[in-house]
């Protein structure tokens, strides 16, 4: 470490009023100019908190204590004046969410172009100069910069963040979770951009990500935060080869690819579901008087056997959740057809209770205003099973234990479960009808990867107990492959190669699936 580090934090200390315990306690760390930081840890660690404790940014239902110094000065003693001339300009911060950080009512250029009027003194010509400059750095056409945020997608929403970000030549950029809500090409590009804009500005990083494998292709040094500690820091090499801690272990093995064993389940039965030249098109408007037809999922062809776990994988936007919300009755085909059991599915309403979803976002898959006992007791008034309430209760509780979850949960609310807790109790709502297939819509993605691995496994074990079939759509090939018996990948709305998980990971036929296997993070390339 040089003597004088670009940003010193000595001693952190935060606590919510109110609560005995700290949040963070007593962090400390040191970056220095051009040097890239990676801050790992499972979600809730503290990882986020540290970084708004840094731009002080941190709600007003908290206190903090210890002493953070930037180029030199106590950013303590600045006063609000100082600080808006500090934040956007020496230090700028990137936001996981992409949608939250931009509005939705101004066009891009102008958002950019907000960013240089407050940290520049450029003539109007030369912002806008500038503006075609930054677009052209994040790799963005020109002609985006006239367009609203919804109409932008994930990596170019982000591209979008990262340029505003940049726009004022920050010292440090400080970067929370940049990629975990894009798919694996894409995180690949942003990656490359950020790792390019910090070489060309000479700024240093803090990178904050619950992925070491991600983390490790940007950063120079990792510090390990576990419950609001440090529990270790060094060298990016040092960390990955020899781990000191569990924790770190831990983090470690749920990252990168897990090489699937060779499963092959019994395959004399006919198929359970099977997808028939299935084709889902959507009217977009252009203007008043014109309308364009688009195809979401093009003509696929796909059979799931009993007891197969078949991955859907692909980029955002390849219509896999269009496709998973036709096999519930979500979405309408506009041709094709979808047979369970040899027969329409569109016609049997009893079999349709034998296929549940299980969505992406917990926090928003349950009904904040029911208590789990109400919500998972919906689809049982639905369908007219266990009509007793002593039965019903039983069944409840049973739903439960099944995902490792007891009784005790029934009458809470969903803000009083973590992220990991509440996609369980989906999944038990999921269970509630005994169905013979469950389709994961991005089930994992809003989890870190500790909290990953545990439901991947839970839903392994549910698969065998309760001989399900499972179709598990992700943009993440390499946490699918892990499990997946079955892979199957979309481009575009079509069905481009499909085969053994072990076959398409170790032999893609597809140009589409040799970037997606290509661009997976693997720790072992960085040692």
């Amino acid at each position: 470490m040089s003597r004088h580090p670009l940003l010193d934090i000595q001693q952190l200390t935060v606590q919510f009023y109110g609560h005995k315990q700290p949040v963070i306690n007593a962090v400390s760390l040191q970056i220095n100019a051009g040097e890239t930081l990676g801050l790992a840890g499972a979600s809730g660690s503290g990882k986020s908190l540290t970084a708004l404790a840094v731009m002080d940014l941190l709600p007003t239902s908290c206190q903090r204590q210890g002493h953070i110094q930037f180029k030199g000065q106590a950013l303590s003693q600045m006063k609000p004046r100082q600080w808006r001339r500090l934040r956007g300009a020496t230090m700028a911060m990137v936001f996981q969410e992409p949608m939250s950080a931009l509005n939705p009512v101004q066009t891009i250029g102008r958002q950019i172009s907000e960013m240089l009027l407050l940290h520049s003194r450029l003539s109007r010509l030369q912002r806008h100069q500038q503006l075609l400059q930054l677009l052209n750095e994040v790799q963005l056409d020109a002609d985006l910069s006239n367009r609203y945020p919804h109409e932008l997608s994930g990596g170019q929403k982000q591209r979008a963040v990262i340029a505003m970000a940049v726009a004022g030549r920050p010292d440090l950029l400080i970067c929370d979770e940049p990629t975990t809500a894009l798919d694996v090409p894409t995180q690949q590009q942003i990656i490359q951009l950020l790792k390019n804009l910090q070489q060309k500005y000479g700024m240093a990083m803090l990178f904050i990500s619950h992925d070491l494998a991600v983390m490790a292709q940007v950063a120079d040094r990792i510090a390990v935060m576990q419950a609001g500690q440090i529990v270790e820091t060094a060298t990016t090499e040092i960390l990955i080869k020899q781990p000191k801690t569990d924790y770190s272990r831990r983090l470690l093995a749920a990252a990168g690819i897990k090489t699937l064993a060779n499963i092959h389940p019994r395959h004399e039965q006919p198929p359970l579901l099977q997808i028939n030249n299935l084709t889902v098109r959507f009217k977009q408007t252009i203007s008043l008087f014109q309308n364009h037809t688009f195809t979401a999922v093009d003509q696929v062809n796909l059979a799931i056997m009993p007891g197969q776990i078949i991955g859907l994988v692909g980029e955002s936007g390849s219509g896999k959740t269009t496709l998973g919300r036709c096999l519930v009755g979500l979405q309408t085909p506009a041709c094709g057809e979808i047979l369970y059991k040899g027969n329409p599915l569109a016609a049997n309403r009893q079999a349709k209770k034998r296929i549940q979803m299980i969505f992406q976002d917990p926090y928003a898959s349950l009904n904040p205003q029911r208590t789990i006992r109400q919500s998972l007791a919906e689809p049982l008034n639905i369908h007219g099973l266990f009509k007793q309430k002593s039965q019903r209760e039983q069944r409840l509780a049973a739903l439960l234990r099944q995902v490792d979850l007891d009784s005790s949960a029934l009458p809470r609310y969903p803000h009083q479960f973590s992220g990991g807790q509440r996609q369980r109790i989906a999944i038990a709502r999921a269970l509630a009808c005994e169905p013979e297939l469950l389709i994961c819509d991005e089930a994992v993605t809003a989890l870190d990867v500790l909290v990953q691995q545990q439901v991947v496994t839970l839903l392994k074990k549910l698969v065998e107990k309760n001989h399900l079939s499972l179709l598990f759509i992700s943009h993440d090939i390499a946490l699918v492959s892990g499990f997946a018996h079955y892979l199957a990948v979309m481009q575009n709305g079509r069905l481009i190669e499909q085969g053994q998980s072990r076959d398409i990971i170790q032999q893609p036929q597809h140009s589409y699936s040799q970037l997606l296997i290509n661009s997976i993070p693997r720790l072992e390339s960085t040692a």
